[in-house]
């Protein structure tokens, strides 16, 4: 993918230097105060040097953070954008049957109109049920062979 997800114009650059060319000309005691707003306590005896590039440092590392942020933020939205999560509820109609096998026992659960049936109970979701019969977290689909792994496309209709 040769486009950028977050464009990053000049005037941020240009922003990012005057905010390091102001830190590079405080006084001692500008450092100090500007420490104590952005780190914590400042250590005896540092000399101003090396004060100042822990303060450059610092607002460098904070500011490729916040893009960092805003990037994945718009990573995250692309990926919803392109593969949203599939309705698998919908598909499923009222009197379809699931059949797995689980440790040597066969399950069937039927769908019913109000959730997913299995010995006896009502589930609201076939995450639930695979949770019933296994006893820890499933996705419900990838567990009854509605999805394959990675996938969010559905393997059958009912």
């Amino acid at each position: 993918m040769s486009e950028e997800l977050v464009e990053v114009d000049d005037r941020s650059y240009e922003e990012r230097a005057r905010e390091i060319a102001r830190i590079e000309a405080m006084d001692r005691g500008d450092l100090l105060a500007l420490w104590r707003s952005n780190i914590g306590v400042p250590p005896k005896n540092l000399s101003i040097p090396l004060m100042r590039m822990a303060l450059v440092y610092e607002y460098q590392l904070a500011e490729d953070l916040e893009l960092h942020k805003r990037g994945q933020k718009a990573l995250h939205d692309l990926i919803r954008s392109v593969s949203p999560r599939p309705e698998i509820d919908a598909r499923l109609k009222p009197g379809a049957r699931l059949v797995r096998e689980w440790q040597g026992r066969s399950y069937t659960v039927n769908v019913a109109e109000d959730g997913f049936a299995l010995d006896g109970k009502v589930f609201a979701s076939l995450s639930a049920v695979a949770k019933h019969i296994t006893g820890s977290h499933w996705s419900g689909p990838r567990f009854f062979g509605l999805v394959s792994a990675g996938s969010s496309r559905i393997k059958a209709e009912f």
